[in-house]
């Protein structure tokens, strides 16, 4: 397991980009797994179905499935819902052949508090912080057990 946090999303994906191209030997596409973790400071829960907004790019089928699965076991509202307001990390990883999926919140469709001056510390719920944490450590757990990956 191995957590990333990548810079330069808003100019073009180009901390991800970057570390694809870096790493390309050590990710080998049929065995990385990869989850992006994207604005979840407030709303509800959701696994991104599909993104991208001129092509359109699949979520990873294995990750959906145990996102699906993940959320009726821990009994919590996760929804499924695509995403293609704007790219994502997750989406360069998708373009180029890796298996991964996007977690977001949303509120009213729309990211709650993207890019205004209320995109502050005190607008963060804690709450979400620890769902979507819990949502993400659970996917993690279900990738790393032999059931699952001896089942795909």
């Amino acid at each position: 397991v191995l957590f990333l946090a990548t810079g330069a999303e808003e100019v073009g994906l180009a901390g991800m980009i970057y570390f694809l191209k870096k790493y390309k030997k050590e990710l080998p596409k049929k065995e990385t797994y990869i989850i992006n973790i994207d604005n979840v400071g407030s709303g509800g829960i959701k696994y991104i179905t599909e993104e991208g907004m001129l092509g359109k790019f699949r979520a990873s089928s294995e990750l959906l499935s145990l996102a699906e699965s993940v959320a009726k076991s821990m009994n919590i509202e996760v929804g499924a819902r695509p995403y293609r307001t704007m790219p994502t990390d997750a989406t360069a990883c998708l373009a180029r052949g890796y298996k991964a999926m996007s977690i977001m919140a949303f509120a009213d469709g729309a990211i709650p508090n993207w890019h205004w001056s209320t995109d502050v510390y005190e607008n963060v719920s804690e709450e979400n912080l620890k769902k979507a944490s819990g949502f993400v450590l659970e996917i993690v757990r279900g990738l790393s057990s032999q059931s699952y990956l001896n089942s795909q």
